[in-house]
C-alpha cells in the first residue's frame, strides 16, 4: 500500500500519512488510539449520556445485539425442526449420514447440512435439513469438484440425492458441468 507524504498534524513533520481522516503519521495515530484505550470509560463503553473527557465529547454507547429478533425466532424454529427430523429419522431407522449413507449413532453429535441453503425460511425447512458426519460435511464444502469425485462417497451421494431432492441434484449437476467434470451431452441426459 502506498501512503501519501504530507505534514502530520500531530508532530508537524512530513511523513507518510496512515490516518487520512485526522492526517496523522503512524506514531501519532498510535498515540491517539492509545489515549482513547487508556481512558477506562471509553474502552468499557459505560457512558450513561454524552460526556466530555479531556476536552473530547463522547456519545452514549450502547451494546449491539449479536443477533436480530428475526434471526433468533428463525433459529428457535430451526432447532425444533432439526430435533423433530432427527427423532423421525431415528424412529424410522434411517438415521444415516447425508453424504456417505453410513449409519449414525443416535447418542452421538452430528452436523446438519442444509441441502438447499440457509437463506430465509430454508433455514428451518424440514425437507432441507439432513444429518452428516462432520468430516464428510467439511469435505463437501471445502474440496473442489475434482477432489470430491475422488472420494469414496460422492458418486453414491449423487444417486441418493437424485431420489431425495431433484432440485438440489440439478444444482450438483450444474456444479459438475461448470467444473468440466461432466460434458454437455451427459449433462442433458442426466438433467431430465
Amino acid at each position: 500500500m502506498k501512503y501519501d507524504f504530507e505534514i502530520c498534524k500531530g508532530c508537524g513533520f512530513k511523513k507518510p500519512i496512515i490516518n487520512k481522516k485526522y492526517v496523522l503519521c503512524l506514531k501519532c495515530n498510535r498515540d491517539r488510539l492509545n489515549t482513547l484505550s487508556m481512558d477506562e470509560e471509553v474502552s468499557t463503553g459505560s457512558f450513561k449520556s454524552t460526556s466530555v473527557k479531556k476536552g473530547t465529547k463522547y456519545p452514549k454507547r450502547t451494546n449491539i445485539a449479536q443477533r436480530s429478533e428475526k434471526m433468533e425466532t428463525g433459529l428457535e424454529k430451526y432447532y425444533k425442526v432439526r430435533a423433530k427430523k432427527r427423532q423421525d429419522m431415528i424412529d424410522g431407522k434411517y438415521f444415516n449420514c447425508f453424504f456417505t449413507g453410513i449409519k449414525l449413532d443416535p447418542d452421538g453429535q452430528e452436523d446438519f447440512h442444509h441441502a438447499d441453503g440457509r437463506e430465509g425460511e430454508k433455514l428451518y425447512e424440514y425437507r432441507n435439513i439432513f444429518p452428516a458426519i462432520n468430516k464428510h460435511h467439511r469435505e463437501y464444502h471445502d474440496l473442489s469438484v475434482e477432489q470430491l469425485m475422488k472420494t469414496f462417497w460422492y458418486r453414491e451421494f449423487l444417486v441418493r440425492l437424485k431420489k431425495i431432492n431433484h432440485k438440489v441434484y440439478n444444482k450438483e449437476l450444474n456444479r459438475l458441468l461448470k467444473a468440466g467434470v461432466l460434458d454437455m451431452e451427459s449433462f442433458l441426459k442426466e438433467f431430465k
